[in-house]
């Protein structure tokens, strides 16, 4: 009954023509990104996880029946705290499974070489004409606001996987 058309763009991140100067600058950028990934993961698994679990009952309760991917998806919640405080855009907007994201008391929601980074700033730099360009093939529009990028970290260790 709906049918939604699918859009393929075949896009380098880093072309030819940006030179070897740009495509370093890039894979530098990414490289760092994942070092500060695994490092804020590991602040939240150990400082902010305990907090969560023992503050907010609600969200403990569910941590304890989920399977290993509780831990990306706590991981997520948190961050989407801390760049809501940090760009002042409401959690709403960037909550897209609908699930709530408390401010709980003993939390630290700072993760300033996250949000304040220039690597990822450079990453961020290349994929908005990305973004717009599929905006544009999709026909899509934007009502009220300009395009926004919410940049969050996944840690997968080797035997784990996302659903």
């Amino acid at each position: 009954e709906y049918v939604w058309p699918t859009i393929i763009l075949h896009t380098p991140m880093v072309e030819d023509a940006d030179g070897v100067a740009a495509k370093k600058q890039f894979l530098e950028s990414c490289e760092e990104a994942a070092v500060m990934a695994e490092q804020g993961f590991h602040n939240y698994l150990n400082k902010v996880l305990p907090v969560e679990l023992e503050k907010d009952i609600p969200f403990a309760a569910a941590f304890k029946d989920d399977d290993i991917g509780r831990l990306n998806r706590g991981f997520l919640r948190w961050q989407r705290t801390v760049f809501s405080k940090a760009s002042k855009i409401p959690k709403e907007e960037i909550a897209w499974d609908g699930s709530p994201d408390r401010n709980t008391k003993g939390i630290d929601y700072t993760w300033h070489n996250w949000t304040k980074s220039a690597a990822n700033a450079v990453i961020l730099n290349r994929l908005l004409p990305l973004l717009k360009r599929y905006q544009t093939e999709a026909e899509a529009t934007i009502h009220g606001r300009g395009l926004r990028i919410f940049p969050w970290a996944e840690v997968y260790r080797k035997g784990e996987f996302q659903h």
